[in-house]
């Protein structure tokens, strides 16, 4: 007996209607393959399109929660809230700076971490929570802001689905401190790969700024950018 599969569900299924042959190009003319010109200005629509923040341009949307984590102070004996229903990205960055990981259960209704629960799992090593927009489904932040404003803990949102999410009619990256965003071929905005960091505290770009290219002073644009000037002292200062 043949069996038959009536449908399939794709992984992904991209589609770029729209796309501006002539600018990529020019991007491909340009000598500057990564982290140039127009990485900059996507940084910049980036956050004029979310309303706000600082915008820092990284090759993973795990890329930037371990720089958040990291440009936040996070580290060895600290502790971490997040939910276990999420891509093991989410746990591994706070693995990778060497704190260790709270799992805090999902409401049923939504998927999202259950803010009751969140407070329960409140302790003095407590440095950061990570909320899930699952599947873009902004979390219940009003509670979790009210917690953040006790407990003084950094706020960090993995909004891999939430480029678009909206709370209350303003980005879910307008609430808390920093969010991490996705470019992977399954998410809101696909180019392939990338991610990016949005954080409303100008500290903490900075700091991932640097992260970003090992905690190197200046990046290569910064170095040599200008045609004018060959070269620029830089250091490594993290």
């Amino acid at each position: 007996m043949t069996s038959t599969m009536p449908w399939r569900v794709r992984l992904s299924l991209s589609s770029f209607p729209d796309l501006d042959h002539a600018a990529i190009a020019t991007l491909l003319n340009s000598g500057w393959l990564s982290n140039g010109n127009e990485v900059r200005a996507f940084e910049r629509d980036f956050t004029e399109y979310l309303g706000g923040g600082e915008a820092v341009a990284v090759s993973s949307c795990s890329a930037a929660l371990h720089l958040a984590l990291l440009a936040h102070g996070i580290g060895p004996g600290d502790e971490v809230i997040t939910t276990p229903f999420t891509f093991a990205a989410t746990t591994n960055a706070v693995v990778h700076v060497g704190a260790r990981p709270v799992l805090v259960d999902v409401d049923p209704a939504t998927l999202n971490i259950d803010p009751e629960k969140l407070a329960g799992a409140i302790t003095p090593r407590t440095r950061a929570v990570i909320v899930v927009h699952f599947a873009g489904h902004p979390v219940d932040l009003e509670p979790i802001l009210d917690l953040k404003r006790k407990h003084g803990f950094a706020l960090i949102q993995d909004a891999a689905h939430g480029t678009e999410a909206r709370l209350c009619g303003k980005s879910v990256a307008l609430y808390g401190d920093t969010s991490c965003f996705s470019f992977y071929a399954t998410k809101n905005l696909p180019l392939g790969e990338g991610g990016m960091l949005v954080t409303l505290d100008p500290s903490v770009a900075e700091t991932a700024r640097k992260l970003r290219t090992h905690g190197m002073s200046l990046d290569a644009l910064q170095r040599h950018g200008d045609a004018q000037e060959r070269w620029r002292h830089w250091e490594m200062e993290l």
